[in-house]
């Protein structure tokens, strides 16, 4: 594999081909190391803290501290969710007093990666029912659906092939 390494100098950004790299390393460091430091990424440089074995990833000016890791965290407030590209590898909280619904959708409409994993929080009072929207097999069932157990429950979604999902954890049975 060949590399470019860019440099800016004076206002003008420079190339330079550096020819083979047989790997490439990510900046790390415990979380003390982090914390001592606070340093700031510059935009789009990733951090791994090895004590959490999590990533940030810098915007250019916010410090380490400040910074949040890569996992994003989406609360929903409405009584219906689909979930979104934006949704994947993270966590969505359903946080209402009445009975909410979270739908997954059809691939054709939603592109998630196989191999997605969704965490999914019922934060609120109201119960959280997690359903796949017509032709998406949830558990084995063709646009089946559960429950969550209770309200601070959680269940995880894993894309295992283009429509179909397995939810597990706290949730009842999928019918």
């Amino acid at each position: 594999m060949f590399a470019n390494i860019i440099t800016k100098s004076n206002g003008f950004v420079n190339l330079i081909n550096i020819g083979m790299v047989d790997s490439i390393q990510i900046r790390r460091g415990t979380s003390a190391q982090w914390a001592s430091s606070n340093p700031t990424l510059l935009a789009g440089e990733f951090g791994l803290d090895t004590s959490v074995g999590r990533i940030k990833i810098g915007d250019g000016s916010t410090a380490w501290v400040t910074l949040e890791f890569s996992t994003k965290v989406n609360t929903e407030t409405g009584t219906t969710y689909t979930l979104a590209l934006t949704d994947t590898d993270g966590i969505v909280e359903m946080n209402n007093g009445s009975d909410n619904t979270l739908t997954i959708p059809l691939n054709s409409v939603v592109p998630f990666p196989i191999g997605t994993i969704i965490s999914i929080t019922q934060l609120g009072a109201g119960t959280t029912t997690v359903a796949g929207a017509t032709s998406v097999t949830l558990n084995g069932v063709s646009a089946g659906s559960g429950d969550l157990n209770e309200q601070f429950s959680g269940v995880s979604l894993y894309k295992r092939l283009t429509d179909t999902w397995i939810v597990q954890g706290a949730i009842g049975v999928v019918a």
